[in-house]
């Protein structure tokens, strides 16, 4: 199978100019013009080279989903306009085959005087379709983009939302061999997020290529296959999304799913806590089962010592607590003298997508704490591979009591 998109030693240069001497009153602004006039002026500019993208080298192959990743800065943008043909690049090569459809910023294309109808119409064009093409899919771009009442109203007047969702079902209904996804959808109200990616998957399952840049991790995972972790313009990681996503994780992540150190006091050290998952990832998927782990030390007989943990959400607010003494008989057994290894195994149905810290705590009981918030490790909960609902974490996060619902009538 060939590919669609082959990127070569690509690289992109920007110049940026810099005043050594900069003017803050009108006086030593026209001082500044009169001595540039005559040569004399002490504001010299220098210029900086930048390398947005250094050496990239990639493939792209029909039905690929490639989900880019990385930090403001990383060069995520800057390739994704390239690949489009809006940015030359400054060294390699890019060789692409079949129709591009690109949405990389809210309104690219729109003019705001026209109304939505003519705004499809000449955004269409500008995306390559003929006005035929626009004709037979007028109609469900239209529904699509849920614009019906507003198809003569001046695009100038529409939300930032009613932009993202035109603009995204015009390039969607281009029925594009590579579609390429900027933060875009980001601006929609989450049941159109759904809605996009629903498509997104759909035009995936029919053999279309996608590019998805978004920093939303539980998004990119659930619609891509493939991942590409840019960092300071190079590529740090590429492969099978989840390794992708590991990669770029384990560098961003702190805390971390692991603590590791000395916390304690003459009668107990804590030496570990962490979450082991599923092929050791920094992340989990919904529904997956984590063991908790506790290591530690009893140095002296200990009676009364109570070891666990609490998950807290992102405003610290406690969801739930796990204690050693909630288990009927082994509780008993902490307090002897040795190394200890304790686990506690967590099952993340009942868990919402989103983040969440653990904090262990271990204290004897009635006496005193012995470690408390210190101690902590940072758990994501991302959807299973099959849940393409696009939901934001910090706004679902939390306990889920199921799906036990019944109806009745009458």
């Amino acid at each position: 199978m060939k590919p669609l998109i082959e990127v070569e030693n690509l690289s992109k240069k920007f110049l940026i100019s810099h005043l050594t001497k900069r003017t803050n009153t009108l006086k030593e602004a026209f001082s500044e013009k009169v001595k540039s006039w005559v040569g004399l002026s002490a504001n010299k500019k220098s210029i900086e080279e930048f390398w947005a993208l250094k050496e990239i080298s990639f493939s792209v192959f029909p039905g690929d989903r490639i989900g880019i990743i990385g930090h403001n800065g990383a060069g995520k943008s800057t390739l994704l306009k390239i690949i489009s043909r809006i940015l030359p690049p400054s060294a390699g090569s890019i060789r692409l085959q079949g129709r591009v459809a690109s949405l990389l910023e809210v309104g690219t294309g729109f003019h705001p005087d026209l109304s939505g109808k003519e705004n499809i119409y000449l955004n269409g064009t500008i995306l390559g379709m003929t006005e035929r093409e626009i004709n037979q899919r007028f109609d469900e771009i239209v529904s699509f983009a849920g614009v019906e009442k507003f198809l003569d109203t001046p695009v100038k007047k529409y939300s930032s939302g009613m932009f993202a969702r035109l603009g995204f079902s015009i390039a969607a209904h281009l029925d594009p061999d590579i579609f390429i996804v900027d933060e875009v959808l980001s601006v929609g109200d989450i049941q159109f997020q759904e809605k996009c990616l629903k498509k997104l998957d759909k035009l995936s399952a029919e053999g279309r290529t996608i590019l998805f840049v978004s920093h939303n991790i539980g998004a990119v995972l659930s619609l891509c296959n493939k991942g590409l972790y840019l960092k300071e313009g190079r590529i740090a990681a590429q492969g099978p999304i989840d390794e992708c996503v590991n990669t770029y994780m384990q560098q961003v992540r702190n805390p971390q799913m692991e603590w590791k150190g000395e916390c304690g006091d003459s009668s107990i050290i804590m030496r570990r806590f962490a979450v082991e998952s599923k092929d050791r990832r920094e992340y989990v998927r919904q529904g997956e089962s984590l063991t908790i782990c506790f290591e530690f030390d009893v140095l002296q007989h200990s009676p009364g010592l109570i070891l666990g943990f609490d998950i807290r959400n992102q405003h610290n607010h406690t969801l739930a607590s796990a204690r050693s003494t909630d288990h009927p008989t082994l509780y008993q057994k902490l307090e002897n003298c040795g190394k200890h290894s304790l686990q506690f195994t967590l099952d993340t149905t009942h868990l919402r997508y989103g983040e969440y810290d653990l904090s262990a705590f271990c204290v004897i009981h009635n006496d005193r704490i012995i470690a408390l918030d210190p101690v902590t490790i940072h758990l994501s909960v991302y959807p299973s591979a099959e849940d393409l609902r696009f939901l934001h974490p910090h706004r679902c996060e939390g306990i889920f009591l199921g799906n036990q619902w019944e109806l009745s009538h009458g």
